[in-house]
């Protein structure tokens, strides 16, 4: 499990990194719901980056967490994910 956090926590600040670079005004919550050319623009170069194995990640990533699916659900998605290994 400790490896699954460090790649998901990597992922996450990649992609923060990769976006507040790009940001030059400052965004708030609220413009979730607004939308926005430049941000969906900003997304879809990220998107368009990721290889096979980083989209699966992402979707496994989002799956998880408090809110999310149990712990054991998500291990068992991991290494069921030809991808990974």
């Amino acid at each position: 499990m400790n490896n699954f956090k460090s790649i998901s926590i990597l992922v996450c600040l990649l992609l923060i990194s990769a976006y507040s670079n790009g940001q030059q005004n400052k965004r708030s919550l609220l413009d979730f719901y607004k939308y926005d050319a430049d941000v969906e623009h900003q997304v879809d170069a990220i998107f368009n980056r990721l290889n096979d194995t980083t989209r699966i990640a992402q979707m496994i990533v989002t799956s998880a967490g408090e809110l999310g699916k149990p712990e054991n659900v998500i291990l068992k998605l991991v290494w069921q994910t030809p991808y990974f290994f």
